[in-house]
């Protein structure tokens, strides 16, 4: 299903991946790729060696920060996101 590579090369696509999903505008930036059923940006990635699927959220604080977002165990879906705007991938909005 997925192409073999290292963690490193799908770190690298990663970013180009994001960022053909994410529209920019005024302070949202807003998820055109897949979603989940609750209606939140998804994209799978690979990590710790294997491929999972995470919010664009997380993926966004990623792509900005470097570290992944660590979250309160009853918050473990998203970094933070306007209420109205589950599409939001903003990771200045983030956790």
């Amino acid at each position: 299903m997925y192409q073999k590579m290292t963690e490193e090369e799908a770190t690298e696509r990663l970013f180009s991946r994001f960022w053909n999903n994410a529209l920019i505008g005024d302070g949202c930036w807003e998820w055109i790729g897949s979603k989940t059923k609750k209606g939140y940006g998804r994209i799978s990635v690979m990590r710790e060696g294997a491929w999972k699927v995470e919010v664009a959220s997380r993926v966004a604080w990623f792509l900005s920060t470097g570290e992944w977002p660590i979250l309160p165990k009853k918050r473990r879906t998203t970094a933070r996101t306007a209420p109205e705007n589950l599409n939001a991938c903003n990771s200045r909005h983030g956790s």
